[in-house]
């Protein structure tokens, strides 16, 4: 199984949690291109012509615990079929581990498998 790696440095003071959190969040959105393919795969097992909505990853929580945690993510995608009643768009909801090394977030994601469709 393929993983995603990500390493983002953390660039701001933080003197509590909940100021580390913020940063963490902050991190997370002003990085979103490195997470495109993770994104990109997730949406396309959800659709298949899916396609994710730049800027639109949003960290909706951040869990700690002593070495790392977990962000609880959402994002946008658009399918388009060439028919106004059936191309759409929708949120997903995820789930990130991540660990702390220093001042530096390290996530390694497994990246869903990739699935080729044939249309006719």
């Amino acid at each position: 199984m393929e993983t995603l790696h990500v390493e983002i440095e953390l660039h701001c003071e933080h003197q509590t949690e909940a100021e580390l959190i913020e940063c963490i969040k902050d991190a997370i959105t002003s990085n979103e291109s490195e997470f495109y393919e993770l994104m990109g795969r997730t949406c396309r097992k959800i659709e298949m012509r899916a396609e994710i909505s730049e800027e639109s990853l949003e960290v909706s929580d951040v869990s700690m615990s002593a070495s790392g945690g977990v962000v609880s993510v959402e994002y946008e995608y658009s399918a388009y079929y060439g028919c106004k009643d059936a191309d759409h768009s929708d949120y997903l909801n995820d789930d990130w581990k991540f660990h702390l090394d220093n001042n530096k977030l390290i996530f390694d994601l497994s990246l869903p498998e990739v699935e080729r469709y044939d249309e006719y």
